[in-house]
């Protein structure tokens, strides 16, 4: 094949409108034209489309390998945009180091890239080094190499951290707004629709066969990871989610003032605690990740039992009300991001703020015999 069809043929690829056709014409145009790297570039953007992190960080690492190994023009131009495609795979597979390491290499022979200045300050900025991100926010209006529209979203954004910092505002106050927002999303519906017979955080689960009602649990999941739907229309049997923000996503929200930190993982930490505490201006309460990292692996499997018990308590409404609403309402997607920390999320439900700080103090029980590194509550890096 020829080089300009093959790169048309990518192009192409690109422009499409479903990945997966993508993919599939990617990997065959590599498959004839093993030698191009660009070809490898392209895939691994498709695969991040399509949320696959972990090959699109596999196709990166061989895509550079050969740029090292070829060590030409062609090379030397795509292991930017390589290493850019990498760092975000890497981000998205909380492999911080890895991450951090790409925008370096970049940033050593590019200073002036305005993009990776970017990038890499957002990481430091979801990782809770705000002092830093600044920093490299400054070295990059400095440079001054990015649209006008950019320069000046970027001297807002400078301006608003230095507001937060100055009005020495706790962390917990983004869980807080998140909570607030979600609550008062729950009540309009549940206040709306209750009195035509909707019923509300009902537990999941069906009749056995001796009679009994028996709580699902999904398969694969803890064995306390029982669930509540939000809301149950008893019209056509179907449950219905409430809360979710633009397009089904999480409901983030801003504090007043602080509209620029509710765009990107901005984390901060929770003075006064044992161990590192921090929280994420992007943390939604009916969708919350709690990255917890041990000090040693050994300890994952009892912090599991913690856990456990913080949920199922938070599900029969420890943290709740006299009229029996405020119960946690699921725990899903866990897994061990490396060999000493994991992450979950949880739907909290209409549960109080104090369902968090319950889960601090256990955490810090448990540190007394099993040492606790660092706890993240929101999206953000650990």
């Amino acid at each position: 094949m020829k080089p300009d069809e093959a790169a048309e043929r990518a192009m192409k690829a690109l422009r499409s409108e479903d990945p997966r056709q993508a993919r599939v014409e990617l990997e065959e145009l590599i498959a004839q034209n093993p030698e191009k790297i660009d070809l490898r570039h392209s895939l691994a953007v498709v695969l991040l489309k399509m949320g696959e992190a972990k090959a699109a960080h596999i196709i990166c690492s061989d895509a550079i390998r050969m740029c090292y190994e070829k060590r030409d023009d062609t090379a030397a131009t795509i292991l930017t945009p390589l290493y850019l495609v990498d760092a975000e795979a890497c981000e998205e597979l909380y492999m911080l180091s890895e991450a951090e390491k790409s925008y370096s290499l970049i940033l050593e022979q590019e200073p002036e890239h305005p993009y990776a200045r970017q990038r890499y300050a957002y990481l430091l900025l979801a990782n809770g080094r705000i002092k830093e991100a600044v920093s490299e926010l400054q070295t990059y209006l400095e440079y001054g190499l990015d649209e006008p529209e950019s320069i000046q979203a970027h001297e807002k954004l400078i301006e608003t951290i230095k507001l937060y910092q100055n009005q020495d505002i706790h962390p917990k106050e983004f869980l807080h707004a998140h909570r607030e927002a979600y609550v008062e999303a729950f009540d309009q519906i549940a206040n709306k629709f209750g009195p035509q017979g909707w019923s509300f955080e009902a537990p999941i689960g069906r009749v056995g066969e001796d009679g009994t009602y028996e709580l699902m649990v999904p398969k694969g999941s803890p064995r306390y990871a029982t669930s509540r739907a939000d809301a149950y229309n008893p019209e056509n049997g179907q449950q219905a989610r409430i809360g979710d923000g633009a397009e089904g996503g999480p409901l983030y929200v801003a504090l007043a003032d602080f509209e620029f930190l509710a765009q990107m993982p901005f984390v901060d930490n929770w003075p006064g605690k044992t161990f590192s505490v921090s929280v994420s201006s992007m943390c939604a309460w009916n969708h919350m990740p709690i990255h917890i990292r041990m000090v040693n692996t050994a300890s994952i499997e009892v912090l599991d039992s913690y856990i456990g018990d913080w949920y199922q308590e938070g599900f029969y409404g420890a943290f709740g009300d006299r009229q029996q609403i405020g119960m946690f309402h699921s725990i899903y997607g866990m897994e061990q991001v490396d060999e000493n920390t994991i992450l979950f999320y949880v739907d909290l439900g209409r549960s109080r703020l104090d369902s968090i700080t319950d889960l601090i103090n256990r955490l810090e029980n448990l540190h007394n015999e099993h040492p606790i590194d660092s706890v993240l509550f929101g999206r953000g890096l650990l």
